[in-house]
């Protein structure tokens, strides 16, 4: 489930050069558009039916609070897996401690939540769950933006000096 801006399309590409095939959804992109590329699009309920993967990568909006509710996390498949490295909110987070404590959901990686940082209290609900891998929103931190920030310093810095 994707936004198709410059992430997501980059970890599409690294996913079909794995041989996965690629689906995505994102209503606020047209069938048409060429952003697409080799990806596929689909609606919310094929994507969430069909997938062994789910990375979710989405803005927190109204329309986006709780998207994997109970409700989604019972259409995908026991095996899948889900991914949520874009927004805390985004992903109920109790509902899905339910589906991996009932085996209905194969696992799932976090790397974001709805109260951040993830303090005893809120992390107590994922207290013995199976098959769950939690991370301190870190998944941001590529090479790239390592590097973006550390120019942006050095050139604010340089600036300041300068002036």
């Amino acid at each position: 489930l994707a936004q198709l801006g410059e992430v997501g399309y980059r970890q599409a590409k690294r996913a079909a050069g794995l041989g996965m095939e690629i689906i995505a959804s994102d209503p606020f992109v047209p069938d048409d558009d060429p952003a697409w590329g080799a990806v596929r699009s689909v609606d919310l309920e094929t994507l969430l039916a069909s997938s062994d993967v789910i990375s979710l990568h989405v803005p927190l909006s109204d329309q986006t609070h709780n998207l994997l509710d109970a409700s989604a996390l019972k259409r995908m498949k026991s095996t899948a897996v889900l991914i949520n490295t874009s927004r805390g909110g985004s992903v109920a987070e109790s509902a899905l401690a339910e589906a991996l404590l009932e085996g209905r959901l194969g696992g799932a990686v976090l790397d974001v939540y709805a109260s951040e940082p993830l303090g005893p209290e809120p992390a107590a609900v994922f207290a013995a769950v199976p098959n769950m891998l939690l991370t301190p929103h870190v998944a941001g931190n590529t090479r790239e933006s390592v590097e973006r920030v550390a120019r942006t310093i050095v050139e604010k810095v340089m600036t300041a000096l300068a002036g």
